[in-house]
């Protein structure tokens, strides 16, 4: 349901299902959510992410829309299980403080948990965790990954990111881990590597539309300056994938590169993982039917002899 819909009619089917609050803390927005055990959502709610430089201001924000969703559900008669909430920081796993947050610097060191605890009153479990740790659960519960004990989904898309299941278990290390963006993909990116040298620089929207940028800037040719009216600098990655699916040159260029650029990323994440499945998710992910036979030629190339049988690389579902 959209947000501003109205809540769920009581009824005894709905009120003997369980259900729980996910909760996405962006930069941009933040979106509060309730679902059912199957994973479809019933009702959202979400708000542009508060500008306001305060940690109460970022954490009342969360607290707010998450009691909406709470009001709602409980006048319906719908029992909740749980809260999840995904976050573009690092929650430390020991002390549950925020402790890397360059995208909502505002509520660096907040106790995000023992905060929401206390302003909601609620004994409900609570579950936060960096926002790399949960894509791949939920392609893994109702998604391409559906089934696999062990499976990697990349995400293309502002950056690079990727989201890891081990034996069935989201794996995040000391908390960072899947931070694949910061791959470096050949010596040769050494001196340059956050500028335009490791693979979210190269293979993000934005690296996509720079790269692309450039090379018009040193003379090439391309139906993107007319679809921009000649505004260069609002050329984007959704725009090079359109140009290349007209034929464009450049673009077809473009595209050919980054899925080679993350062929040789998903080659070294298989030989580290051994995953039954990788996903390609993201903004740019949903392209991914321009990159995926790059992609699997690049990888059938390094694992000719090694490709597990099972292996599947597919499209976000």
């Amino acid at each position: 349901m959209r947000p501003g819909g109205t809540a769920p009619q009581k009824d005894t089917k709905s009120a003997r299902e369980s259900y729980a609050i996910g909760v996405d803390v962006g930069g941009t927005k933040i979106a509060s959510a309730l679902m059912n055990s199957k994973g479809k959502i019933i009702f959202r709610i979400e708000e542009p992410t508060t500008k306001e430089n305060t940690i109460s201001a970022v954490l009342s924000q969360i607290a707010k829309l998450i009691k909406k969703v709470m009001d709602r559900s409980r006048a319906s008669g719908l029992k909740i299980k749980g809260i999840g909430i995904a976050c573009a920081t690092l929650v430390e796993k020991y002390d549950d403080k925020i402790g890397w947050s360059t995208n909502i610097p505002q509520i660096q060191g907040s106790v995000l948990k023992s905060f929401l605890r206390k302003n909601l009153g609620t004994s409900l479990p609570i579950f936060a965790v960096h926002d790399h740790v949960t894509p791949v659960l939920g392609e893994q519960w109702v998604g391409a990954a559906r089934g696999a004990k062990n499976a990697i989904y990349i995400i293309l898309g502002t950056g690079v990111g990727s989201s890891i299941l081990i034996d069935e278990k989201p794996y995040d290390g000391v908390g960072l881990a899947g931070s694949i963006g910061w791959m470096l993909l050949g010596p040769n990116f050494m001196n340059k590597v956050y500028g335009e040298g490791c693979f979210e620089s190269l293979c993000s929207g934005t690296g996509i539309a720079r790269r692309t940028i450039e090379e018009i800037r040193k003379g090439s040719k391309t139906i993107l300056m007319d679809m921009v009216k000649d505004k260069i600098d609002t050329i984007t990655a959704k725009l090079v994938f359109d140009a290349a699916r007209k034929g464009d040159s450049l673009a077809l260029k473009i595209v050919q590169e980054t899925a080679t650029y993350v062929g040789i990323a998903v080659s070294n994440l298989i030989s580290t993982l051994a995953p039954e499945v990788v996903v390609i998710g993201g903004g740019v992910g949903q392209s991914a039917d321009l990159l995926m036979g790059r992609i699997k030629e690049i990888v059938g190339l390094i694992h000719s002899l090694t490709w597990p049988k099972k292996l599947e690389i597919k499209k976000s579902g």
